[in-house]
């Protein structure tokens, strides 16, 4: 890699997270040429490893020219499995003779974040049994627990 070819990734603290199992989510990845030369759709992001992206075999391609100091916006396609676990999706970002730009990881804690029976039993366990808690962690989750717990945060 020279300084005519170079990335940096813009949301990088946002590539990695906690998402639910068995959803299909979309991931942005924005890079930023901080190098010389203009990209363009000689170049693209590949897939190197992963079971998560919904087209692993289709690279994607830059579609407008991106000059020095300017900004382009990859959109991918990610499913989670059923299971809950650790896992990374390895990319890179490559010029027209195919030479890595940048690496790409995106690292996923698949979770159960709403199991589909949750109650006010779970809460406690977690919270401790203190109500004030209980509503401090989970109010982004009240209206949805609030009608089956009979019980009012």
């Amino acid at each position: 890699m020279t300084e005519l070819d170079r990335a940096l990734i813009i949301n990088e603290n946002e590539l990695s997270q906690n998402l639910n199992k068995g959803v299909t989510y979309n991931q942005q990845i924005i890079l930023k040429n901080i190098g010389i030369n203009t990209w363009n759709s000689d170049y693209k992001l590949v897939h190197i490893s992963g079971i998560l992206s919904q087209y692993p075999d289709e690279d994607m391609v830059v579609v407008e020219e991106v000059g020095m100091d300017e900004q382009y916006v990859f959109e991918i396609s990610i499913k989670t499995p059923d299971s809950i676990g650790n896992y990374i999706e390895k990319l890179n970002f490559v010029n027209s003779s195919g030479v890595t730009i940048k690496e790409i990881n995106l690292a996923y804690n698949v979770v159960d974040l709403i199991p589909e029976k949750f109650t006010i039993n779970d809460l406690k366990k977690i919270s401790g049994d203190n109500p004030n808690v209980m509503s401090q962690k989970f109010f982004p989750y009240k209206q949805l627990f609030s009608k089956d717990l009979n019980n009012e945060f």
